[in-house]
């Protein structure tokens, strides 16, 4: 892993909760998490005809049925290159050719590598939005991801008013209108992050917890709100994987070191 805000080969290794130091990763070779560590790869999917030709090759007939049922090539496209680059990534991490890994899926869609391949303990997430997408990893420890792009909604307020917690949609609307997008999908991709990772998905109403609008940057702070819940061992953190992007990864683990950056071409073609 490099990262976007280093020289090639260097990766910013950023600690749940505490400061940040430097690290790093070697590509050669299978990737490997380290104790209490959670990767995560962003990359473009517009990758062009032959690249994305060249990944959907990779998919099994499920995965190429899902992507038929969109509607439009866009995302049908975005569908198929970013679970190849999936696959891609997975090959890496348990030494399974990318083609031949199967998937097992939550009752509420999260996908798992298949029981007979999942000695390896390796826990993993995507997320894409707008033509970017990242990837989350981690061992033995769930893990969600969200990314999305800022963006103007009509009913942003309404949204926030259906989904956010009190405490949430009151921050909202203490901010200035001009923080208010940002905001917004800092704090929807925190709440999916989360719910992605304890594998409820959107059947978890997104009122029964809360999390930190801000920073932009940094750990994100999340409180379970029915009255008699045990403390949380999940953790959040929240990045810009790029201008005009907001992303959020969560991770079960007291603590963890978040190494990412962005994904070669010569990892997954």
């Amino acid at each position: 892993m490099q990262s976007s805000h280093e020289t090639t080969g260097s990766l910013r290794l950023s600690h749940a909760g505490s400061p940040q130091s430097d690290g790093q990763v070697f590509l050669s070779g299978n990737l490997t998490l380290g104790e209490n560590e959670v990767h995560v790869w962003m990359s473009r999917l517009d990758l062009g005809r032959q690249a994305t030709e060249r990944l959907r090759r990779l998919l099994n007939d499920d995965e190429e049925a899902r992507a038929s049922r969109f509607r439009f090539e866009r995302d049908r496209d975005a569908f198929a290159v970013s679970r190849g680059m999936l696959r891609r990534l997975l090959e890496r991490y348990i030494g399974e050719r990318a083609e031949r890994i199967r998937f097992e899926y939550g009752p509420h869609g999260k996908p798992v590598i298949a029981a007979e391949r999942s000695g390896h303990g390796l826990r993993f997430n995507l997320s894409h939005s707008d033509g970017v997408a990242v990837f989350a990893f981690a061992s033995s420890a769930d893990v969600g991801v969200d990314v999305e792009r800022v963006r103007a909604l009509a009913d942003m307020e309404e949204m926030a008013r259906h989904f956010f917690s009190e405490r949430e949609f009151s921050a909202l609307r203490r901010l200035p209108i001009s923080a208010r997008e940002m905001a917004f999908f800092s704090c929807w991709t925190a709440k999916e992050a989360y719910i992605k990772g304890i594998g409820e998905g959107l059947s978890m109403p997104l009122d029964r917890f809360a999390v930190s609008l801000g920073p932009s940057e940094g750990a994100i702070r999340l409180r379970i709100l029915a009255g008699d819940a045990a403390p949380t061992p999940w953790r959040l953190y929240r990045f810009e994987p790029c201008p005009g992007y907001i992303a959020a990864v969560a991770a079960e683990m007291r603590g963890f070191r978040l190494l990412r950056d962005w994904l070669p071409e010569k990892l997954i073609l």
